[in-house]
């Protein structure tokens, strides 16, 4: 069951790693009960986690507080369901075996931008990512993964950095044994992937391909 230390683990992977921005190498800790961090690629929201009565900002890495104020991301958080038209599920089996595979392929892909495809059969509700997707895939990393729910895509490729999708699921994982959902628009590819379990929500921003 995820709670405040554990988050604190993981979300040393979602702030930013750089001081371009410091606020980003922060939790934001709000008033609510909630935390968010991003990196400005990946964002993470989690609800009811800590009962601190003012908000604040604190490095994970190192448990000193970050000064300033933290960026406005209440649109992303509040009626995201209107942003999305497609949503399927991963059960607990199926996110372990994705796990596995994904903290091979987040060590090093056969692109720059450590880039991998998601590919959508709604036929056989499957998903198969590889690695490579220009090459033949006798010589590429790749799984195939079933998905509860219906879907139907006219555009069936999306395509996520393997680094930020191991490590948003692997938050996500210690909701167990809720199912992940995966929300996906189909009008626009480019705007950001969402996953959500239990009390967690987290977006990914796919990565270009041209």
């Amino acid at each position: 069951m995820l709670n405040e230390f554990i988050f604190i683990k993981h979300a040393k992977k979602f702030v930013a790693p750089h001081k371009v921005r410091p606020i980003l190498q922060g939790i934001h800790y709000r008033e609510d009960g909630s935390v968010v961090c991003t990196n400005a690629m990946v964002l993470v929201h989690v609800s009811n986690i800590h009962d601190r009565k003012q908000e604040i900002v604190i490095n994970p890495k190192n448990g000193e507080k970050i000064a300033g104020d933290y960026p406005n991301v209440d649109n992303l958080i509040e009626g995201w369901q209107e942003n999305y038209d497609k949503k399927i599920s991963i059960d607990n089996e199926n996110l372990a075996r994705l796990l596995k595979m994904l903290a091979f392929m987040k060590k090093g892909t056969s692109t720059r931008s450590n880039c991998i495809a998601l590919e959508f059969d709604c036929a056989n509700n499957v998903i198969r990512i590889s690695e490579d997707f220009t090459s033949d895939w006798k010589y590429s990393l790749k799984i195939e993964i079933e998905f509860n729910g219906e879907l139907s895509l006219e555009s069936n490729s999306y395509y996520l950095n393997a680094g930020y999708l191991h490590d948003v699921l692997a938050l996500l994982a210690t909701e167990s044994p809720c199912p992940i959902d995966i929300h996906l628009s189909e009008a626009n590819q480019l705007q950001p992937m969402l996953f959500y379990a239990g009390a967690t929500m987290a977006l990914i921003t796919p990565v270009k391909k041209y």
